[in-house]
């Protein structure tokens, strides 16, 4: 479950505060992981299913903050 509130099917080793993001041109969302206490460096943890966001609904909604949700 996302912080704000979609569920959705991810890794087995998915953990709270990874971060679901859409990435430009990508088909479905991907879960991240901060790699190190400093921004800026991700570690892919694997593709994921999220509620709403599967069918482009994300992408059409152009103020929405990078595309990101914290895991829960």
């Amino acid at each position: 479950m996302t912080e704000d509130g979609r569920r959705g099917l991810c890794p087995w080793t998915a953990k709270r505060g990874d971060i679901v993001v859409v990435l430009h041109g990508g088909k479905v969302p991907y879960l991240l992981r901060q790699d190190g206490p400093v921004g800026g460096v991700y570690r892919f943890v694997g593709e994921c299913y999220v509620e709403a966001i599967m069918s482009g609904e994300l992408a059409a909604d152009a103020t929405r903050e990078a595309g990101l949700f914290e895991v829960a």
